[in-house]
C-alpha cells in the first residue's frame, strides 16, 4: 500500500518543472509562453537536438533567463504535447553547465529546412 503512494522519480522531476515554470511567469511576463515560441522557432530550423542548445539559443536571443532551469522541462513536455517535437532517443550535450551528460534528443515534427 505504501508503494502506491509514492511518487515516481519521473512524477516529481514533473512537478519540478511545472513549480519552476509557475515561478518563471510570476518573474517574468508570460516566459512559459515565449520559451515555448523560441522551441518551436528553432524546431522550424533544427532537426535533431537537445533542450540545452535551445536553451543558450533563446537566451542569446533576448529571452530572459528563467529563475530556475528546470522551468524548461515543463516547457518541453509542452512542446512534446502539442506534436512540435517528439524524443529521439539521447545525446551527449555540449553545453555548459551540464557538459557530458546524457540527455533526450527531441527530433522537430515541424522541421522546414533541408530533407534529412
Amino acid at each position: 500500500m505504501e508503494q502506491e503512494n509514492r511518487k515516481s522519480t519521473w512524477d516529481m522531476a514533473m512537478e519540478g518543472a511545472e513549480a519552476a515554470a509557475a515561478h518563471a511567469d510570476r518573474e517574468i511576463f508570460e516566459w512559459r509562453d515565449r520559451a515555448l515560441s523560441m522551441i518551436q522557432k528553432y524546431a522550424n530550423t533544427h532537426f535533431l537536438f537537445l533542450t540545452e542548445e535551445v536553451r543558450v539559443w533563446a537566451y542569446e536571443q533576448g529571452l530572459p533567463t528563467s529563475p530556475d532551469p528546470r522551468a524548461w522541462g515543463a516547457v518541453v513536455r509542452e512542446a512534446k504535447r502539442l506534436e512540435i517535437i517528439e524524443q529521439h532517443g539521447f545525446a551527449m550535450v555540449k553545453v555548459p553547465p551540464a557538459h557530458s551528460r546524457h540527455m533526450a534528443q527531441w527530433k522537430s515534427l515541424i522541421y522546414q529546412g533541408p530533407t534529412q
